[in-house]
């Protein structure tokens, strides 16, 4: 690897066979001009020794990188093909084949609303559940809404402006009037390819697994419906697209004797096709579901879902003991001993540490938002954020994500004294210890609103999705931005 003098940078010492040649290296970073780098899986990525990173892009086939001080510490990485490894999409920042700037950016103060749908042949009820952005900086939102006859369908749309302007590029139900119910999150694979999951009743009302594929920007799909061997019903809760092109499909499946096996299946050939990767029934559980994964280093994964007991719904955490490798149990939850927890999501964060996120109830049967953090030599699981709006009244908590200064913002929702769900906005500065709610959204005062997802753009920008209800009392699917400049 070399480094132009002009640039001002130094090259690096001992770097590795094979590494991508980056001819110059803006930065104001100070003094320090001091680099590392480290092989990643296929490709590299490169730290500022004791310095963060900023963004990067490729330009002319070339890697630049920008540095500042007060940004995360989290390095973006890069395949030696030249492709993004979008793990985790909140963190990377790095878009292909664009030549727009590369500056530092403050976040504004204000959340502005720049989507509100509301379909045409809708009846009272649309909502988005995730939102992602791909390497060419296109917006992606996923979600679901009940027809004029009540039957679900999931939808995904599509901006390339940044919010300003969508598009709908996909409307979808596996049988026609039969409900159709999207998941929690989307899978980005590169510019313009995209993979949803979620359920789908058949013909005879029977659930089943339901994961499409778009490789255009949604001018056409392909559509995996699922049913575990022997079984009677299936569900997909989430996507997730790890090292190498991995995709990772969590859910369950129901066997013969009517127990529900917690299920990820993993497709090696980018959602071509899938095979169970893990099949975990607890032998006091009636029902187990996976609901969430991420990646902590290539390969390795880590797990989140529900297994229940004659004492509720457990939160749990399973983490594979290395690439490929079998499953173990390492956090088995409950708020309190005998009272259901609902897990939700689970990201990597900067520095490296794991968040698992959702909900739990109480004693009283009240239910609190929680975010649990993996952290320290060895690695444990803590609670970090135990959160109701108003207590003794229900909160959740549904996604999570970074700025580019390294703040992490949580996003759900939490009833007020009249039971009314308010959207909330949660921010942690100290890297997860503590959380404070800055933002408390409805539509309409006096009416419910939710927030499912967040993400940070390629720009720097925040979006947050979810949906609202207007004085009529009906959802509105709504996408929130908060511009960074």
């Amino acid at each position: 690897m070399e480094v132009s003098e002009e640039a001002g940078g130094r090259a690096p010492r001992d770097a590795p066979p094979g590494s991508l040649r980056c001819p110059s290296f803006p930065y104001n970073m100070g003094s320090r001009k001091e680099f590392k780098t480290q092989e990643m899986g296929k490709g590299i990525f490169m730290q500022p020794h004791r310095m963060p990173w900023r963004r990067s892009l490729l330009r002319g086939g070339l890697l630049w990188v920008v540095l500042c001080t007060g940004c995360p510490s989290e390095p973006t990485s890069m395949q030696t093909d030249g492709s993004a490894l979008m793990d985790p999409p909140a963190i990377g920042d790095l878009t292909q084949g664009n030549d727009m700037a590369i500056r530092p950016c403050t976040l504004t103060s204000t959340w502005t609303t720049v989507d509100d749908y509301f379909p045409p042949n809708a009846r009272d009820n649309s909502y988005g559940t995730a939102i992602a952005q791909d390497p060419a900086g296109a917006l992606f939102v996923f979600g679901g809404y009940n027809d004029s006859m009540g039957s679900y369908h999931w939808y995904v749309r599509r901006s390339q402006n940044g919010g300003a302007t969508w598009t709908l590029i996909d409307d979808f139900q596996l049988v026609a009037g039969k409900s159709t119910s999207p998941g929690w999150s989307i899978g980005v694979l590169g510019a313009g390819q995209v993979v949803v999951t979620g359920d789908a009743k058949d013909a005879t009302n029977r659930p089943s697994a339901v994961t499409r594929r778009t490789a255009n920007g949604g001018m056409s799909w392909t559509t995996d419906v699922y049913q575990y061997p022997g079984g009677q019903d299936s569900t997909s809760s989430s996507v997730y697209v790890g090292s190498a092109g991995s995709v990772y499909l969590m859910g369950g499946g129901k066997d013969g004797s009517g127990k529900f096996h917690w299920l990820v299946r993993q497709s090696v050939h980018g959602g071509d096709s899938y095979s169970i990767l893990d099949d975990y029934l607890h032998p006091d559980s009636i029902t187990n579901i996976a609901r969430a994964a991420v990646e902590q280093s290539p390969g390795v994964l880590y797990v989140l879902g529900t297994r229940s007991s004659a004492a509720g719904l457990h939160w749990v955490v399973r983490a594979s003991t290395g690439a490929g490798g079998s499953f173990v149990v390492e956090d088995d939850f409950q708020l309190v001993p005998g009272k259901d927890c609902y897990p939700r999501g689970i990201w990597k964060g900067p520095g490296g540490s794991l968040f698992a996120l959702g909900w739990c109830s109480d004693a009283t049967g009240k239910y609190h938002g929680i975010v649990r953090r993996r952290q320290g030599n060895p690695p444990t699981w803590t609670t970090v954020d135990d959160f109701q709006l108003v207590v003794g009244h229900d909160s959740q908590m549904s996604g999570i994500a970074a700025d580019s200064q390294g703040a992490l913002y949580l996003v759900g929702a939490g009833r007020d004294r009249n039971d009314i769900f308010h959207a909330l906005i949660r921010r942690s500065v100290d890297g997860g210890s503590s959380f404070a709610t800055i933002d408390d959204f409805q539509l309409v005062a006096g009416k419910h609103a939710y927030w499912y997802g967040v993400i940070k753009d390629q720009q720097g920008n925040l979006y947050v999705v979810g949906g609202g209800t207007n004085a009529q009392d009906r959802w509105h699917s709504l996408v929130r931005k908060l511009a960074c400049n």
